[in-house]
């Protein structure tokens, strides 16, 4: 690229076509484990689970309510019962996270509870999917 006055001249002057080929994209897994479907929940709680990444590292999980960030999770906990389930996941035995939560700070009724976890590759997912 060559600039001459505050003009560009682009050289070649026709795009450079290219093929990335980084292999199959490795989104985090994660899995809430302290809560079950219709419990009922009320002042501070601790929320638990384990997460990883087959294809990186673990960089965040924040603890979802209804959608919305309620939590960051502290992240590395040793969970070995379940690692004994997951051969191959190199960041065992340390998945594990909690975080915990006032369920004052919200309205009576239900809710859905989730998490947002990051790798260190830029991946992200949101569990359960739904």
């Amino acid at each position: 690229m060559l600039a001459e006055t505050g003009r560009f001249t682009l050289i070649p002057n026709a795009p450079v076509p290219i093929n990335v080929n980084n292999g199959a994209q490795t989104f985090p897994v994660g899995v809430l484990t302290s809560q079950k479907p219709n419990d009922r929940l009320s002042g501070t709680v601790t929320v638990s689970g384990y997460a990883y990444s087959l294809g990186g590292l673990i960089a965040s999980v924040f603890v979802l309510l209804d959608g919305n960030l309620v939590a960051l999770a502290n992240y590395g906990d040793p969970r070995p019962e379940d690692c004994a389930k997951l051969p191959g996941v190199t960041a065992c035995p340390n998945i594990g996270f909690s975080a915990t939560f006032d369920t004052r700070t919200v309205p009576n009724g239900p809710h859905v509870l989730g998490l947002y976890i990051f790798n260190d590759r830029g991946l992200s997912i949101i569990a359960p999917n739904r």
